[in-house]
């Protein structure tokens, strides 16, 4: 009985350890396929549990087993690693900072109040609401009162937008990446005499298929016209690694607002193992990170993101 529970034990494990390196190498094919793209989003998970495997593989003298298991977790970590630490521009002074406060309200989502407290707790001067139905404008009405400037675009469903804004908002636009996309919010900031063009988007899922690769194509295609210093932040149902996440960054000279994201992340709310950092923001050259934070649960499946940011004293430089 022994050797036959050893025995289902290592049948167990190697089968682990090969399905976890199949689901590792097939989300390398998320450049040719944006269903692909969704194994990306667990990389992280797959090397944990590909070390535990490894491990339970030493245990029961499957050696085999045990070394392969370490090799694809160090291939996921290889990918995940160095989007943990990208180089951070010198932040702008306090005076000319901008905080926004994002949520993905999450469409269904009821707890109207929760969302009204975290406003008035976090007292950002810019919000970005995502998910934004008719009936979540109505019940937030009272808590956004105090935000005058506004760019709305609320609609049934997953992808209705809001932009609320204390500071006064110039040339705010409705756009859609590409033109038969979901709606997005473009404005612009005056930050001590520097203009900031900020972009608040909802990125479909990659369940979506070809609309996903092409919000993030289109992206790339406006960056010339947006404006030197730009801050594209938004639910991007993409994780960094992945590459329509790289292709923006690179392609659009942007980086990821976010260097610590150890065991960070914003989805799902409900789930601490399976988190992933989709809620992001795509900062350019001269826009400096002063703090980023991730705020508590308000009934949504995404947290919400708090990030200050400004123009950087290179930046202001004559």
């Amino acid at each position: 009985m022994g050797r036959r529970i050893v025995r289902g034990l290592t049948v167990a494990t190697r089968g682990a350890v090969w399905l976890l390196g199949a689901l590792t190498l097939l989300a390398f094919l998320d450049r040719f396929s944006s269903y692909m793209e969704l194994l990306t989003f667990f990389r992280f998970q797959y090397a944990v549990l590909l070390v535990l495997a490894a491990a339970a593989a030493f245990a029961l003298r499957a050696p085999r087993a045990a070394l392969a298991g370490l090799v694809f977790a160090g291939v996921n970590m290889a990918v995940v690693a160095p989007t943990w630490v990208s180089p951070r521009v010198e932040g702008a002074p306090a005076s000319g900072s901008l905080e926004l406060l994002l949520l993905n309200l999450e469409a269904a989502n009821d707890q109207h109040a929760d969302v009204a407290h975290l406003i008035d707790e976090t007292d950002p001067d810019v919000i970005g609401l995502i998910e934004l139905t008719p009936t979540w404008a109505d019940a937030l009405a009272r808590a956004l009162a105090s935000f005058p400037h506004r760019q709305l675009s609320p609609e049934a469903g997953a992808y209705g937008i809001g932009l609320y804004s204390r500071l006064k908002l110039h040339q705010p636009t409705v756009a859609r990446f590409p033109r038969e996309g979901p709606a997005s919010i473009v404005a612009r900031f005056d930050l001590d005499g520097i203009p900031l063009t900020l972009v608040i988007t909802h990125v479909h899922t990659p369940f979506a298929g070809d609309i996903h690769r092409q919000q993030f194509d289109a992206l790339v295609d406006a960056r010339e016209r947006l404006g030197e210093h730009l801050a594209i932040c938004g639910d991007l149902n993409a994780v960094p690694w992945s590459s329509s996440f790289r292709h923006l960054a690179s392609t659009a000279d942007l980086r990821d607002s976010d260097d610590v994201r150890w065991f960070e992340g914003s989805w799902p709310s409900w789930s601490v193992f399976l988190r992933v950092p989709i809620d992001n923001c795509l900062l350019s050259d001269g826009v400096g990170v002063l703090e980023q934070t991730h705020g508590p649960e308000v009934g949504s499946d995404h947290f919400p993101l708090t990030i200050r940011f400004g123009i950087s004293g290179a930046a202001r430089a004559p």
